[in-house]
């Protein structure tokens, strides 16, 4: 085993890339890097006891040339007895249906046709791509160029999931040196050379000139990249810990707050990373957000409740009642608007066909209809969330020993005083409440801004009705003309609970 052979040997083992009897998919263009990075393992596929398949993509975009690249790899593979996958996709096409640039497009349809053939094996696998020393300070370079954080300074990890990168402590140089040694045949992108891409600019101009300036630059570029990495895994610990204590959310709502005080009582880089993160959540990944887009969430700190800013995606964040909450579009599951009736049977052997009508994927509180809930009985949500339970109780029966202690989801009403159908709803325009004993009428909706519940949240406040008037915002109030009196004679109860363990 020469020099090179053991460096990528001792990299695989400081990373724990690889171990014996794994199925490992190996990318391979046909250029040095990824040659190189096959000879190797197939050097070493006995002593890590390795099942190795190749996976060659053909991006069809430089006609002959690529189709020859194809060739070489399928009889360099065929030499060394690895089995090849070869995958012939358009490229170009899918980047402009996509609105993607060539080199993400190529990208994305590379891993993905690598995680095709690993999935494909039925085992445990990891993905060996060719990524060496100088992609990395490539790539820190420009990630600096175009903007960024530490993060972006980190460069390439050595091991993300399932892809592993054997090379990336080896430069180019040596890259060649090794296969020169072997006598190895490669071939050469013509597309590499060419310095209209930015990262072929980094290549040949920017690192040569870097290396003018001091001979070990490529070296410190290293050390930076691992010092980052390690703030940078730090820093995310600290941040995914504080986000798992303090911000509320639901994926399929794709909507997320956290309070503003807890945020602002965080230092000014825990504060945008938050954002960062938050920001990340509801517009799908971080692709095109910017430091510019954090800044611009942080004014509303001063903003008015209401007060809103667009993000990329159709996204938005806004501030509501000393909360910033981060909403994106809905997963497809919880848009999907086909609607279907739910039967369920309550105690009473009540069937609900009648009244639900519930949207797929949604739930009770906002798909709600109407539902009767006058007779004495227990009312199950279809999703089983939620239930209500209705009693009639006479208050002149001497057996009977009613605590009227105030309790938020047990009220106790005169049931006397309700002249038409309770109905379990939600939210309608014109509902109303009675809020004092001399009559004084109030808007539900006020009574709801007044309690700081969210404009996009009070639609989904379960309410006990009675015509346009509400006896019950389930978790608020009860209407001031229906409570118990010194003169009531029958009290109908009414209990609230969820159903978490349903």
């Amino acid at each position: 085993m020469n020099p090179a052979e053991e460096k990528v040997l001792n990299t695989i083992k400081q990373y724990n890339m690889l171990k014996k009897g794994d199925t490992c998919v190996v990318g391979i263009s046909g250029g040095a890097d990824s040659v190189c990075l096959l000879t190797m393992l197939a050097g070493l596929k006995d002593v890590l006891d390795l099942n190795m398949i190749c996976v060659h993509v053909n991006h069809m975009i430089r006609g002959a040339e690529a189709d020859s690249d194809q060739s070489f790899v399928e009889t360099y593979c065929g030499k060394l007895g690895i089995p090849l996958r070869v995958f012939n996709i358009p490229v170009e096409k899918i980047a402009e249906e996509q609105h993607l640039t060539v080199e993400e497009a190529g990208r994305m349809e590379r891993y993905k046709a690598f995680a095709r053939v690993g999935d494909e094996t039925g085992q445990d696998y990891r993905i060996a791509v060719a990524h060496n020393c100088n992609d990395l300070c490539e790539t820190v370079l420009l990630n600096m160029a175009r903007g960024t954080g530490l993060a972006g300074v980190s460069g390439i990890p050595a091991v993300r999931d399932r892809v592993v990168r054997p090379l990336i402590d080896t430069t180019r140089h040596e890259i060649e040196e090794y296969l020169a040694e072997k006598g190895i045949a490669f071939v050469t992108d013509s597309t590499n050379l060419e310095t209209i891409y930015a990262r072929n600019k980094i290549r040949h101009k920017v690192l040569p000139e870097l290396e003018e300036v001091n001979a070990r630059a490529m070296e410190h570029i290293v050390k930076l990249a691992d010092m980052a990495g390690m703030y940078t895994d730090f820093v995310k610990g600290y941040v995914d810990d504080l986000i798992t204590a303090n911000v509320v959310g639901d994926p399929t709502e794709n909507r997320y707050f956290i309070s503003l005080e807890d945020l602002k009582a965080q230092k000014e880089l825990i504060q945008t990373l938050v954002i960062r993160e938050l920001i990340g959540r509801v517009c799908g990944g971080l692709k095109d957000i910017g430091n510019n887009h954090v800044k611009e969430v942080m004014k509303l700190y001063s903003a008015d409740s209401g007060a809103a800013i667009s993000l990329p995606k159709g996204c938005k964040a806004y501030v509501s009642y000393g909360k910033l909450i981060f909403k994106g579009e809905e997963k497809a599951e919880v848009r999907n608007k086909d609607s279907r009736n739910i039967k369920k049977e309550n105690h009473r052997g009540i069937s609900k066909e009648d009244y639900l009508n519930v949207t797929e994927g949604g739930s009770f509180t906002c798909g709600i209809s109407r539902v009767d809930i006058s007779n004495p009985g227990e009312y199950f949500s279809p999703d089983g969330n939620f239930s209500v339970k209705v009693s009639i109780i006479n208050v002149k029966n001497p057996e009977v020993n009613i605590d009227l202690t105030k309790k938020e989801y047990i009220k106790f009403l005169d049931y006397d005083r309700i002249q038409d159908s309770l109905i379990l709803r939600t939210p309608e325009p014109g509902d109303r409440m009675v809020i004092r004993s001399d009559g004084a009428v109030k808007k539900l909706n006020r009574i709801l801004s007044d309690r700081k519940i969210e404009r996009t949240e009070r639609n989904k406040v379960p309410v006990i009705a009675c015509g346009p008037e509400i006896v019950w915002a389930v978790g608020i109030r009860i209407g001031e003309n229906y409570k118990v009196t010194d003169n009531t004679s029958r009290i109908i109860c009414l209990e609230y609970k969820e159903e978490k363990n349903r």
